[in-house]
Parts: structure tokens; sequence; C-alpha cells
């Protein structure tokens, strides 16, 4: 009597054992794709925020500082607007109705580009808003996406450009 409920008890512990080792293979299962999921997206977004790297030239008009409270935590960024030209005449673009063609652009720290030269990038460009015969070279990093208010992120100053006058 007493080894068949030891056999009962034993077959009840296997049976439950073999159900907690694929209960555990399951969760490695899951968390194995979860974190496969994170990697993938990250190296995405990685790859796409330094695939959009490109150089643009353009006159400052304004700068100003955006601070946000959330949670007593402050955040801040810079918003830089310009009038777009021509890289190699210095001339401004203009659009179809013949009006210069506004850009926006933001200057803030990056973790994910490892950026965090935002004052100094924005006292250059300071310098060049006080001149009105001052452009600006500057690699930038991402896309305008005017749904989420998303502009593209200006890296570094390359130079500023004394514009030619006519």
């Amino acid at each position: 009597m007493e080894s068949d409920n030891k056999d009962k008890f034993r077959k009840t512990l296997d049976v439950a054992t073999n159900n907690l080792k694929g209960c555990f293979t399951n969760v490695q299962k899951v968390v194995i794709g979860l974190v496969a999921v994170f990697l993938v997206i990250f190296c995405g977004c990685i790859g796409s925020y330094y695939a959009t790297s490109h150089t643009v030239v353009f006159r400052v008009q304004k700068t100003e500082r955006i601070q946000e409270e959330k949670d007593l935590n402050f955040a801040s960024k810079y918003i830089v607007l310009g009038e777009k030209l021509n890289p190699t005449t210095l001339e401004r673009e203009l659009d179809r109705n013949n009006l210069p063609i506004p850009q926006v652009y933001e200057n803030t720290d990056s973790w994910l580009i490892f950026k965090f030269n935002s004052r100094d990038v924005q006292a250059q460009l300071a310098t060049a808003e006080k001149r009105d015969d001052l452009a600006v070279e500057a690699q930038v990093i991402g896309w305008r996406i005017p749904f989420f208010s998303r502009q593209p992120n200006i890296i570094s100053v390359k130079r500023i450009i004394e514009i030619p006058k006519k």
C-alpha cells in the first residue's frame, strides 16, 4: 500500500516537473523573442537615424529655446528657424510661389548618437543669427515629420559662410 502511494506521488511529481519544464521553455521562448524584437527595432532606429544624415546650408532667421516640465523634470530643446539656401550659389531657394523655403531644425542632445554639445552648437547658430550676411553649413540627421512635431536634429555646424553681396 505504501509503495503504491509512493508510486502515485512519483508519477504526480514527474507530471508536474514535466509541465514546469514546458512552462519554463515557453517563457524562455517568449523572453528570447521579445529581446530579439527589441534588438531589431533598436538597430533599425539607429540605422535609419544615421541613414538620414546630410548637410544643409541655410541662413538662420531665429533661434529659440523651448523648455518643458514633466513630473518635476525639465527638458529643453532649441528650435532653429532658417531659410534654405542653394549650397553652391548661396542664393535663397524659392518655392513655386516664388517665396523663400522655410526650414525648421531642432538642436537637442541625443543619447542615440552620443551628441551632448547642443549648447555649443546653439552658440554658433546665435552668432550667425545676428548677421544677415552669414549662412550656416550644418550636418543634420533625421526627418521632418509634422504630425509628430519632429524636425531634423542639427548635429554640428561645419562652417559659417559669409554670403557675398551682389
